[in-house]
């Protein structure tokens, strides 16, 4: 009588125990969709930094067509190392923007 008496009690803390977990929720970022600009206008002597990362020569053209992350991203356009413009971009998924040099 006291094995089973010891039996279920264990079996109670068991199922008492598996009820009262929690399972992590663990998330999962969505993958970001791609966006699209190109650059029109006077791009001699032009760079660009996009969210303070390292500038990068540009060739204005429509078959030129550079890809980003959907969203806002900040882009500052430096003609001969003077920046000359600093500016949020907002990008949608899909989507061709044009960015004209002056």
């Amino acid at each position: 009588m006291r094995q089973v008496l010891l039996l279920s009690m264990l079996a109670l803390s068991l199922f008492f125990a598996g009820c009262s977990s929690k399972e992590s929720e663990q998330v999962v970022p969505k993958p970001l969709k791609k966006s699209y600009f190109y650059f029109s206008g006077q791009a001699n002597d032009v760079k660009i930094s996009i969210d303070e990362g390292t500038k990068f020569d540009v060739v204005a053209s429509k078959k030129s067509l550079y890809s980003i992350d959907e969203g806002e991203h900040v882009m500052e356009i430096f003609r001969k190392d003077l920046m000359i413009l600093k500016y949020d971009f907002v990008f949608e998924a899909g989507k061709v923007k044009e960015i004209e040099l002056r």
